[in-house]
């Protein structure tokens, strides 16, 4: 039943988003046909047919890496088991089915020697839906020559990972990499707060953020897991409302209350859709925010709009389109 109400000229996304609509006014207890006459009505499937999502926080290997990557990973993830097994065909298909236009995908150089060899294949992925973030490594005396390289391979983003790459983000040794980074425009993606396979360390900690951001004002931070993963007071009290982005990867986990307020003050156009797939289920996500008390315009900000704008300033295979 549902199926002919997709059938035609809708494409696979738009279809996805439509579905979507429908089970959710059934699940209220609207028959099958009441929900497409109250989606016609409303003008939901004009809506849902012309949004779009990206995904700002994804993980995926190469194919004869990524199985094993991903169990090694696992047996350190706790409670966090993997949706899927990190290739770039299965981040495709998981993509396909949530209705996800874009993903970028945060690589992490965790030695010197992997920073050629992830340059590489970021090469290789990129396309207009798979979006690489490069990542150097910020202990290598060397990070002036892979800066250069990153940069004359076309990209403008890059992953760092302060617990798996063993820094403190606020660490003055960095300063000069900072520097160089906004002088090229070149955006960071920082893991931000705590992490489940390190405790309670505290190298990605709101006020080490809060220092950078005051260092480089013109360095531009996207903070994982909203602004920092397990540490939301402190995102609150020290990060929102300032000039940066905060990706929503496990939005879920915060307390109702600390979440509203941290919607409300934070600048709704620095909130980027993230998911930190496959850790994390990208429909689930998106199934989440879209049922948060919030305007359709903020939750179009998250899906797309706010990474629209983004992606057009800092990425040039979207600008080149």
């Amino acid at each position: 039943m549902l199926q002919f109400f997709v059938a035609g000229n809708i494409d696979t996304y738009g279809a996805i988003l439509y579905r979507r609509a429908i089970w959710r006014i059934c699940a209220a207890g609207a028959t099958a046909g009441a929900a497409k006459d109250l989606i016609m009505k409303e003008g939901i499937r004009n809506k849902t047919m012309n949004s779009k999502i990206i995904d700002f926080h994804t993980h995926a290997f190469p194919d004869f890496l990524a199985e094993k990557a991903v169990t090694k990973l696992a047996e350190h993830s706790g409670e966090y088991k993997p949706f899927h097994m990190g290739s770039i065909k299965e981040l495709l298909a998981s993509m396909d089915g949530a209705g996800v236009d874009k993903s970028l995908v945060a690589n992490i150089a965790t030695k010197p020697e992997q920073i050629a060899s992830i340059l590489k294949w970021s090469g290789e992925i990129r396309s207009d839906r798979i979006l690489p973030l490069a990542s150097f490594y910020p202990n290598n005396p060397n990070w002036q020559s892979d800066v250069e390289a990153i940069k004359k391979s076309g990209f403008r983003g890059i992953k760092l990972h302060p617990l798996y790459q063993n820094f403190f983000i606020d660490d003055e040794n960095l300063f000069d990499i900072y520097d160089r980074l906004q002088t090229e425009e070149i955006f960071i993606l920082f893991h931000a707060g705590y992490d489940i396979a390190f405790g309670k360390q505290d190298n990605a900690a709101p006020f080490r953020i809060a220092k950078i951001l005051k260092e480089f004002p013109r360095l531009t931070i996207i903070a994982s897991h909203m602004g920092s993963w397990k540490d939301w007071d402190n995102v609150l009290a020290l990060l929102s409302g300032k000039n940066l982005y905060f990706d929503t990867s496990f939005i879920h986990e915060i307390e109702p209350a600390l979440r509203d307020k941290i919607l409300s003050k934070h600048n709704d156009e620095f909130f980027l859709f993230g998911s930190d797939s496959p850790w994390l289920s990208q429909k689930q996500q998106i199934d989440f925010i879209d049922g948060l008390n919030i305007s359709s315009d903020y939750k179009e900000k998250i899906f797309y709009k706010n990474g629209e704008n983004f992606l057009r300033k800092y990425y040039d295979p979207l600008s080149s389109r």
